[in-house]
């Protein structure tokens, strides 16, 4: 017995006598699963909480509540190491070259891209409600050797300082600080957890 199609797809078919592993597409299998090709890729939450974003290298893939169903697909411009989602573009950072990227969800055509400078990106995180993203990378191994930098996603305005330490970022989901949004792009505009 067959297992029911998904969404009008009919579920991939595997091959007889075994499991299906190590493909070059992403595939749902069936309503339970997902095959992911071999390779790292990053999983992290859509705008709505309600779906999953699923990057690897330069594909891109929307999944639904459940996990495994897959809603949308992108061919992506290069490879990503991080993706993060705004109401009508993408987010994402690469390594080579090292920049900051801002991808138009519906053409996927780079609509902004502006140069890190580093190598070695640990995280991307988004200000909740201001067009700002902050980007860690390894600086030195010196301590402190993980630092972060923020990018006005508008105008392209890069701010790094030596005090803006951290590894794995997150941004308080208000943007506060203290209890108060900061308005200046000079000043650090969120509460980070590193």
């Amino acid at each position: 017995m067959s297992s029911p199609s998904l969404r009008g797809r009919p579920p991939r078919e595997a091959p007889p006598g075994g499991e299906t592993h190590g493909g070059t597409e992403l595939v749902q299998v069936d309503e339970n699963r997902l095959e992911i090709p071999a390779g790292p890729f990053t999983i992290v939450p859509g705008l709505d909480y309600h779906s999953l974003l699923l990057l690897q290298d330069d594909r891109l893939a929307r999944l639904g509540p459940d996990g495994v169903t897959i809603t949308q697909q992108w061919q992506l411009p290069r490879p990503y190491k991080f993706i993060a989602e705004r109401r009508g573009y993408f987010v994402a950072a690469a390594e080579e070259p090292s920049v900051i990227e801002l991808i138009h969800k519906l053409s996927g055509k780079v609509i902004k891209s502006f140069p890190v400078n580093r190598r070695k990106l640990t995280d991307l995180a988004l200000h909740p409600t201001r067009p700002i993203c902050y980007v860690a990378f390894w600086a030195s191994s010196d301590l402190p050797g993980y630092q972060f930098a923020m990018f006005n996603e508008m105008t392209g305005e890069g701010r790094e300082s030596e005090d803006y330490i951290g590894n794995w970022l997150r941004v308080h989901p208000a943007g506060l600080v203290s209890g108060k949004i900061q308005d200046s792009l000079s000043k650090a505009s969120v509460c980070l957890q590193t």
